[in-house]
């Protein structure tokens, strides 16, 4: 889930594209960036699928986020 290290990270402009995912359950996700100096920013989920479910929001993919994220976006 995360690292040990004594320095926190910063994730940005990272995209999940063309991911298909099946399993027993759908299980749910959680993007949380540590605090304002440490966020998640412009993620970007495109066609991803679980279940045979197309993720269109984070609803849809039950994804939970805290408010150092920012700019999630969903691309059928």
């Amino acid at each position: 889930m995360w690292g040990h290290d004594q320095h926190r990270g910063h994730l940005k402009d990272v995209t999940f594209k063309n991911i298909t995912a099946m399993g027993a359950t759908f299980p749910k996700s959680t993007l949380a960036g540590f605090d304002a100096d440490h966020t998640i920013e412009s993620a970007t989920f495109d066609h991803v699928t679980i279940n045979g479910t197309l993720i269109k929001n984070a609803a849809d993919g039950k994804i939970s986020t805290n408010p150092f994220v920012r700019n999630l976006q969903f691309f059928p």
